[in-house]
């Protein structure tokens, strides 16, 4: 019965998550779509067998069409066991984004996952909190410098017997806790008609959904492969206000929040394929 519990209110944690997410009216851009490619390398060492397990990543992300190395990120994390089916962990990652040129950011992260296991079926839920610091110069009026998210995995797997194979299937949602709340910028007569005396870090909304189908193969008791598909659904709000607080581009009628506030829907669909080492 705890588990379940437990199970519930981890799933219900997006939920509140959303509660601040408002209808607005915004300029619709033309939607982005991509493919591209994502490897990694991990190596495991388990400290407690069973229990207490450091991991170690390098992945790299490559988008556009498979012809620009988009991010890679170094990661460290530790995990551990508390109970058969509950873990918790951390993880700091270093990361680097092409941009217009090439960014540094550091994310750190908490996270929960509960197990259950029925027969050769295995279903976990994961909620991550995570954190994510810019670097470089970002205006706030758009985008806070630290970015708050919480991402609600749902993952199911099965054991095939008398394979090395075990595929799977999740779906992943992402809400931004922190962003720019629309509704405090302030509507004016005359040059410059939208303005804000300073940004506001309270609007919370869903902003990604990610889906992802492949199947892990054991090629021995340490070593592990995992070939998958992932597709990407993104959901981005650009605010368009200068660093000063102003609109940049002064319509002449005032249509609500559609003067500034413009979203561009991007979807990406890719191929991955990760190697774990245990040690």
């Amino acid at each position: 019965m705890k588990r379940i519990m437990i199970f519930t209110a981890m799933l219900l944690l997006p939920l509140a998550a959303a509660a601040q997410t408002k209808d607005l009216d915004y300029t619709q851009q033309k939607p982005v779509f991509e493919t591209g490619a994502r490897f990694d390398a991990n190596l495991q060492v388990s400290i407690i067998p069973k229990s207490l397990v450091l991991n170690f990543q390098e992945e790299l992300r490559i988008d556009e069409n498979f012809s620009r190395l988009h991010r890679s990120y170094t990661s460290a994390e530790i995990e551990y066991k508390i109970l058969p089916w509950l873990k918790v962990g951390a993880e700091y990652s270093f990361i680097l984004n092409n941009s217009a040129k090439w960014e540094i950011r550091h994310r750190g992260s908490f996270f929960l996952t509960e197990s259950i296991r029925a027969g050769r079926w295995k279903f976990s839920l994961r909620e991550r909190f995570q954190a994510t610091h810019r670097t470089d110069s970002v205006n706030t009026y758009q985008t806070p410098k630290t970015e708050l998210s919480l991402k609600t995995r749902l993952k199911v797997a099965y054991d095939v017997p008398g394979s090395h194979f075990e595929p799977y299937i999740f779906a992943e949602t992402r809400f931004l806790l922190n962003g720019v709340r629309p509704s405090r910028f302030i509507y004016y007569e005359g040059p410059g008609r939208w303005a804000n005396p300073y940004p506001e870090y309270s609007d919370a909304y869903l902003n990604r959904l990610r889906l992802r189908l492949g199947t892990e193969y054991k090629c021995s008791k340490k070593n592990e492969l995992d070939f998958y598909i992932i597709a990407d659904m993104n959901y981005d709000l650009d605010i368009d206000f200068s660093s000063k607080g102003n609109q940049k581009t002064d319509n002449t009628s005032d249509t609500g929040y559609a003067d500034y506030l413009f979203v561009k829907n991007s979807y990406f669909i890719g191929l991955g394929i990760s190697y774990t080492f245990k040690l």
